[in-house]
């Protein structure tokens, strides 16, 4: 009995990894320890550590911030391109002003109704000046003399003014035209207005003569001995 008891009892088997993992280890190397170098067709240093993903909430909270700058850019765009719109606008009235005050200067439309004006004024003066006494003269000629004010208020909102130069004055070549002399024996008269003969006329704004005033000029002559 004690022989059948032996044979059926199995040999004890190694739960030792290392036994059934391949050859045994070389001698001098610790059982269970890695290989001394790198395996071959393989480099000694290990490649980049991709970077780590971000968190789904990160990445949605970056698009927020994103979403929220490109929307204030959006605005101020906006903003900045009506503005500029509105001065393009401004720019084009007073570019249209121009042009047609410019326009209306090259016509000539103001300057026929200034010669009008100024030509009536000096009639009306002339008038009041010529007029026969047997004919009511003194009323005639204040009647004249208003139309002719009315004339000169006329050519002031036009922008002319009147050249009227006063008896005695030095005469002016640029304002005033010379028709006729007259002789004085004061030495300081000479060269001097003696007597206006017509107004004149002058761009207030620019100051260019439309019309000189025409007048008597004083030239002085030597009193004859006796």
């Amino acid at each position: 009995m004690p022989e059948s008891r032996a044979t059926e009892t199995e040999p004890m088997t190694s739960t030792d990894p290392g036994s059934a993992a391949g050859p045994p280890a070389a001698v001098g190397e610790p059982h269970g320890s890695e290989p001394a170098g790198p395996a071959l067709g393989h480099s000694a240093f290990p490649g980049p550590v991709p970077p780590a993903a971000p968190a789904p909430t990160d990445l949605a909270a970056q698009l927020a911030s994103v979403e929220a700058r490109l929307a204030a850019i959006t605005r101020q765009l906006a903003e900045d391109t009506a503005r500029a719109a509105a001065r393009e606008r401004v720019i084009d009235r007073q570019h249209a002003e121009i042009e047609r005050l410019r326009s209306a200067e090259r016509g000539g439309l103001l300057r026929p109704v200034v010669t009008d004006l100024y030509r009536l004024r000096n009639d009306l003066l002339r008038q009041a000046a010529t007029t026969p006494a047997e004919i009511t003269a003194e009323r005639v000629r204040a009647m004249l003399r208003s139309f002719a004010d009315e004339a000169a208020d006329a050519l002031e909102r036009c922008g002319v003014a009147i050249i009227a130069p006063a008896s005695g004055v030095a005469v002016d070549p640029a304002r005033h035209q010379v028709t006729d002399t007259a002789p004085t024996a004061d030495p300081v008269r000479d060269a001097t207005v003696g007597e206006l003969l017509q107004d004149g006329y002058e761009d207030v704004d620019t100051g260019k003569v439309i019309a000189p005033a025409r007048i008597m000029l004083h030239r002085y002559q030597e009193a004859a001995d006796d």
